[in-house]
């Protein structure tokens, strides 16, 4: 008799199809719950831990400087202009860096936007080191209508100059500065640049 009970037993546990599935499902919702808690760590660990490099961080923020206006004039340094600021605007950067070089003596008494877009020229064409020198010209820097373009770009040149703590120190009074153009990307650079301070010591 109890042997023929043990044998009932086994004999339902098999012909019960609920149960038999009932195992599997319950591993099936096990893994998935492990798999999505996988994924949603790895997200959060790359939105939030993962710090891009210098390059992605230019890439991200550098627009080269808005030229807006045409150049009118019969002389040859006017024609020159007119042909730079045609081919800056249709971002034909190595046509436009040759361009402007030969009248640039004459240039920062009297067009510094012309020069901030010369210095987005040379950045355009990977010339970072002399697009500072352009940059830091007074009659770019000191002029009340381009100084703050001309610390942002000089920070971007900066970080791609491998110098993120120079890239700060131009970048400060910009993040502090709610009326300055760049105000926003500023705040957003800075909060990504600590990690290169790290990286190069």
């Amino acid at each position: 008799e109890e042997l023929r009970k043990r044998i009932i037993k086994v004999l339902a546990k098999k012909a019960d199809p609920g149960r038999r599935r009932a195992v599997p499902v319950e591993s099936l919702k096990k893994i998935g719950v492990l798999f999505i808690f996988i994924i949603v760590w790895l997200s959060g660990y790359l939105g939030f831990f993962h710090k891009p490099a210098a390059g992605y961080l230019f890439e991200r923020y550098y627009i080269p400087y808005f030229l807006h206006g045409t150049v009118r004039g019969p002389d040859l340094q006017e024609q020159s202009l007119k042909l730079f600021y045609r081919a800056y605007q249709q971002g034909l950067y190595e046509e436009a860096s040759l361009l402007v070089y030969d009248g640039l003596d004459e240039l920062p008494m009297h067009k510094p936007h012309v020069l901030l877009a010369y210095g987005c020229t040379l950045m355009s064409i990977g010339d970072y080191a002399t697009a500072l020198d352009i940059l830091k010209l007074p009659a770019v820097a000191n002029n009340s209508f381009t100084s703050d373009q001309s610390h942002w770009y000089r920070a971007l040149c900066l970080l791609q100059l491998d110098q993120p703590e120079a890239c700060v120190r131009l970048l400060s009074p910009l993040a502090e500065n709610p009326d300055a153009d760049q105000h926003v990307e500023a705040r957003k650079l800075l909060r990504r640049l600590p990690h290169l301070n790290k990286k190069t010591k």
